[in-house]
């Protein structure tokens, strides 16, 4: 996945960052950022690959191995923007563009088969204020983690665009 997001980057033409590992441990990695002059400002745009998933390994098909994947591209935002101020600030000009080109990325990568490349098929979900964790199984928006006291999941002020795919995967070597 990572060689997928040099490949969006250079779609894309500006710098997208790549985490991959549970929600909570990219929370602390991007807090450890935050905490450090040097690594501050190198957290977003990013694609972020949430693990655990799913891989189901078969024999006698096309590709090795099937997988589950939750994706999340998240660019900074501000917290007081209005749904269209988010449209038009950080959608339209960060995070579409850059979903497109991770698009584009994965039909063109050797090791994701979909037959025709063209259909790639995968769940997209707009995330406004995304502050909070994006599992499948549970999705809170920070309103509910505050009326819980917990504190939110991600420090910053995000927007994101949720992937929910099922990719099917040649092991091939040097990709």
């Amino acid at each position: 996945m990572r060689k997928v997001v040099e490949r969006t980057a250079k779609r894309y033409g500006s710098d997208v960052l790549f985490f991959h590992g549970h929600i909570h441990e990219i929370a602390v990695e991007l807090k450890q950022r935050s905490d450090s002059a040097k690594y501050r400002e190198q957290k977003y745009p990013c694609i972020m690959m949430l693990e655990d998933f799913r891989e189901t390994h078969s024999t006698g098909k096309p590709w090795d191995m099937e997988a589950d994947v939750q994706v999340l591209i998240v660019a900074g935002s501000d917290m007081n923007y209005t749904s269209d101020e988010r449209i038009e600030k950080v959608f339209k000009p960060v995070l579409y563009p850059i979903c497109d080109a991770f698009i584009s990325a994965l039909k063109g990568s050797s090791r994701i088969l979909s037959v025709p490349s063209s259909n790639l098929r995968y769940l997209k979900i707009d995330r406004h204020k995304c502050t909070s964790a994006f599992l499948r199984e549970v999705s809170y928006a920070n309103e509910s983690t505050k009326s819980q006291n917990t504190a939110a999941l991600l420090a910053d002020h995000l927007d994101a665009i949720e992937l929910n795919l099922n990719l099917k995967l040649m092991e091939l070597e040097d990709c």
